[in-house]
C-alpha cells in the first residue's frame, strides 16, 4: 500500500477547512490559498491565485464583492494597508466584507519574508456581541429612565448630582439644581382620571426639555416632582432658565380626549457654594425653596 505524502494530506485538509489559509511571497503575490481566502477577496481560490495583494485589493475596490474598502481612492487604501503589512512578525485584526461578513485575520511572517494569512469567520460572533450590547443598552435605559416620560429617573439624577458635586468640589466649579412641582396636579387626576394625568406629565416633560442644554440632566424624581441639574450655571442664570420654563408651562395646553389640560409649575432653585458640604444639603435647600414657592402662592420661582 502506497503511503500518501504528508504534504498532500495537509494541502487537501487546508482546501476543505472552513477557515481561510493563504501564503504571499516576498513580492506580495498570493502563491497559495484555499476557497475561504478567495471569498475574502470576492472570488474563487483559482481566480485569486497568483494575484498580487494590490490586484486583489483593486478587484474588491472596483466591485461589490470582497473586503469592504472604505477609502475614497484605491491608492489611499494601498498606502494604508502597505504600512501595516509586514510591519511586525505577527498581527491580528478584524475586517468586514461587502457581503456583510466579518473575519478575524492573522498574519505571520515566515521563511524569509513570506506572509502566512489565516482567517476565521466571526460573523455570528459579531452578531451575538451586537445583540448583547443592544440588550445591555436596553437594560441600562430601563434602569436609568422613567418609563412614562422617557426622561431620567430619581436614582440616575442623584448619581449625576453626586458626581457633579464631587467634580465641582475638586475643580471649584459652580452648578445649580432646580426642583419643580406641578401645582394642584391631583386635581387633574381626580377630575379627568390618571390617563389624563399621564398625558400631562408626558407633555410637561417634552416641553421642559426644549429649554435645556444637551448636558443638563432632567429627571422625574416623584409623582409630579421633577429635578434639573445645571452644570456650570450660577443661580442667576438658573433662575432665567427656570422662568422660561415657568412661563412656558403657564401657557401650555395638553389636549386629552375632548379636554384641554392646563396647569402651572412651582420651582425652587439653589446653587452650590463652599459652605455646602454634601449633595444632600443642596437637595434639601432646593426642596426648601420649592416649598417656599408653593407657600407664596405657586406658579413662581424661589
Amino acid at each position: 500500500m502506497m503511503d500518501i505524502s504528508i504534504e498532500k494530506i495537509i494541502i487537501e485538509s487546508l482546501a476543505l477547512t472552513k477557515d481561510g489559509v493563504g501564503i504571499f511571497n516576498r513580492d506580495d503575490r498570493l502563491i497559495y490559498c484555499n476557497d475561504a481566502i478567495g471569498r475574502l477577496f470576492g472570488m474563487s481560490a483559482k481566480e485569486a491565485l497568483n494575484k498580487s495583494f494590490s490586484e486583489l485589493s483593486a478587484d474588491c475596490f472596483n466591485s461589490s464583492k470582497g473586503i469592504n474598502i472604505e477609502f475614497t481612492t484605491l491608492e489611499a487604501w494601498l498606502s494604508h494597508a502597505s504600512a501595516k503589512r509586514r510591519s511586525c512578525p505577527y498581527r491580528a485584526f478584524e475586517v468586514d466584507t461587502q457581503e456583510d461578513k466579518w473575519f478575524l485575520v492573522t498574519e505571520q511572517i515566515v521563511h524569509n519574508d513570506y506572509l502566512y494569512m489565516y482567517i476565521t469567520d466571526i460573523t455570528e460572533k459579531k452578531a451575538n456581541a451586537r445583540a448583547l450590547q443592544l440588550m445591555s443598552e436596553q437594560f441600562q435605559k430601563l434602569a436609568t429612565t422613567d418609563s412614562l416620560t422617557g426622561i431620567y429617573n430619581r436614582r440616575y439624577f442623584y448619581e449625576k448630582a453626586e458626581a457633579e458635586f464631587n467634580r465641582s468640589s475638586r475643580k471649584n466649579k459652580i452648578f445649580s439644581i432646580m426642583f419643580l412641582d406641578l401645582d394642584k396636579f391631583k386635581h387633574i387626576n381626580d377630575k379627568f382620571g390618571h390617563a389624563a394625568g399621564d398625558a400631562f406629565l408626558k407633555g410637561f416633560a417634552d416641553n421642559v426639555q426644549t429649554h435645556l442644554r444637551s448636558y443638563d440632566t432632567f429627571a422625574r424624581v416623584g409623582g409630579e416632582e421633577f429635578a434639573i441639574l445645571l452644570p456650570n450655571t450660577d443661580k442667576d442664570n438658573a433662575s432665567i432658565i427656570a422662568e422660561r420654563i415657568r412661563a412656558s408651562i403657564e401657557t401650555l395646553i395638553i389636549p386629552f380626549e375632548n379636554q384641554s389640560l392646563k396647569i402651572t409649575v412651582s420651582v425652587g432653585v439653589v446653587e452650590n457654594s463652599n459652605e455646602i458640604k454634601s449633595i444632600d444639603q443642596i437637595m434639601n435647600n432646593a426642596d426648601k425653596h420649592l416649598y417656599q414657592a408653593k407657600c407664596n402662592g405657586r406658579n413662581q420661582i424661589c
